[in-house]
C-alpha cells in the first residue's frame, strides 16, 4: 500500500486531503473532533522492517506550549516530516535526544524507564515501534464517524507486523485495534495491564509477557 504520508501538506492544516474529504462525507468538522491540524501529525514511530516490538496506541495527545514549541524547532519539523516516509535520523523519533524538551520525549521515556536502563536509548529507537489509530492530535479522543485514509495505511502496517511475527504490545484500545485488524484477536499480543499509565514494567504486564518483551528486544 502506498504510503499517503508523502502527501501531507507543510503549512497548516496538516490534514491529509483524504482525510478531509473522508471527514466531510461523513458530516464531520475536524475542528469538532478536536483535532490539533496547526502542528504535524503522528501516525507512527519507528521503522516497521527495522522494529521487533509494536506498541498500539490511541492518537498522539496535545500539550499546546510544548507541542508549539517543537512545531517552531527547524530540526523537529524537519526529522517529524522524515519520520512519516522511515527516513529519520532516529528511527523512535521521541527517544531523540535532540528534542528532550518535547512531551513526546518526556511521555515516552518515563514509560520506558525499566527498558531503557536494560538496553539504552540507541537499541530500543530501533527495535521499537508505535502505532497511533488516529493519527491527528488532541486533548481528549473523540472518535470519527468513519475509518479515514491514513489509518488504512497503519492498519496495513499491523497486518504486516502480525505476518512477520513481531511481538505486539497492545497500550491502549484493544477494542477499536480488533475492529480495525481482526486478526490481532487471535495473535499471541500482549496487553499491558493499566492503560492510563502503561508503564513498561513486570508489574504492569501478566505472568512471562514482560520477558517476551525482552526478548525480543534482544533479537
Amino acid at each position: 500500500m502506498n504510503n499517503p504520508w508523502r502527501h501531507l501538506p507543510k503549512t497548516p492544516p496538516h490534514i491529509l486531503s483524504e482525510d478531509f474529504e473522508a471527514l466531510t462525507k461523513c458530516g464531520e468538522n475536524p475542528k469538532h473532533l478536536g483535532l490539533q491540524l496547526e502542528i504535524l501529525p503522528v501516525p507512527y514511530l519507528g521503522n516497521i522492517e527495522k522494529a521487533s516490538v509494536v506498541l498500539l496506541c490511541l492518537n498522539p495527545g496535545y500539550h499546546k506550549s510544548l507541542d508549539r514549541k517543537a512545531y517552531k524547532d527547524k530540526y523537529c519539523f524537519r526529522e517529524s516530516l522524515n519520520s512519516l516516509t522511515f527516513s529519520n535520523e532516529i528511527p523512535f523519533l521521541c527517544l531523540d535526544q535532540k528534542l528532550k524538551y518535547t512531551g513526546g520525549y518526556k511521555w515516552w521515556t518515563r514509560l520506558l524507564k525499566r527498558l531503557m536502563e536494560e538496553f539504552g536509548m540507541k537499541t530500543l529507537s530501533e527495535k521499537l515501534m508505535c502505532l497511533q489509530y488516529l493519527p491527528y492530535h488532541s486533548k481528549t479522543y473523540c472518535n470519527p464517524p468513519c475509518i479515514l485514509p491514513s489509518q488504512k495505511f497503519t492498519f496495513s502496517l499491523l497486518k504486516k507486523a502480525i505476518e512477520d511475527k513481531k511481538t505486539i504490545v497492545i497500550m491502549r484500545s484493544k477494542k477499536l485495534w480488533f475492529k480495525a485488524v481482526p486478526e490481532l484477536k487471535t495473535y499471541p499480543f500482549i496487553e499491558l495491564k493499566n492503560y492510563r499509565m502503561p508503564y513498561f514494567t513486570e508489574r504492569n504486564t501478566k505472568n512471562g509477557d514482560f520477558q517476551r518483551i525482552i526478548e525480543a528486544l534482544r533479537s
